[in-house]
């Protein structure tokens, strides 16, 4: 009798042992179910919060009009605020009279072709956000500004040197001596070599 309840005994713990052991192998496969499935779904809300790629003629404004406000693009700004800048600035009201500024300003209003070029180019971003002009139309106005540009420098750097002489001089004639606004292109430039220009080169086909 002993016997029989020794083994019964013995049976039990070993039962008792494999239950734990089941459970303990549940646990951990759970655990490595779980974080499977949780890094998936990171990985997944990752990806679509990673906005896709500008495409090349965006990205090349960006390295010009980033010169005057940094990574801020106007095309951002809220409508009421473009109207308001474009008609205070240049008197342009609607799409038409922006047009008759930016063709000014491509035959170089001021006699330096990147100051009037580039502030082009922020313009029509401006444009975008005023509802003057569809992003497909302010794309085709950049490759238009593009061409005038390379033909007349070499590189970004170069454009950004031109650039900020002409505002210098256009500060100059105004009496503007505030550090602030005189250091723009020296603010923005260390951003733009770093953020913007290397992965857009000057020549790049747009």
């Amino acid at each position: 009798m002993a016997s029989v309840v020794s083994v019964v005994v013995t049976l039990l713990v070993f039962g008792l042992i494999a239950v734990v052991i089941a459970v303990f192998v549940g646990i951990g496969f759970f655990g490595a179910w779980r974080a499977r499935r949780n890094a998936m779904a990171y990985a997944a809300a990752a990806s679509a919060s990673v906005p896709p790629p500008r495409p090349p003629v965006d990205r090349w404004a960006a390295g010009c009009w980033g010169l005057w406000s940094g990574a801020i693009d106007s095309a951002g700004w809220g409508r009421d605020r473009a109207v308001q800048s474009l008609s205070s600035w240049y008197g342009a009201t609607d799409a038409e009279a922006l047009r008759g500024v930016l063709e000014g300003l491509y035959a170089g209003a001021t006699g330096n072709l990147a100051w009037d070029v580039v502030r082009a180019v922020d313009l029509l971003r401006i444009g975008v956000a005023a509802g003057y002009l569809t992003e497909v139309e302010c794309a085709s106005e950049v490759r238009r500004c593009a061409g005038l540009l390379r033909a007349a420098y070499g590189s970004w750097e170069e454009l950004a040197t031109a650039f900020e002489q002409g505002m210098n001089a256009w500060q100059d004639s105004r009496g503007i001596t505030d550090a602030g606004e005189r250091g723009r292109v020296q603010r923005n430039a260390p951003y733009l070599r770093v953020g913007v220009w290397p992965s857009i080169p000057w020549t790049t086909a747009l």
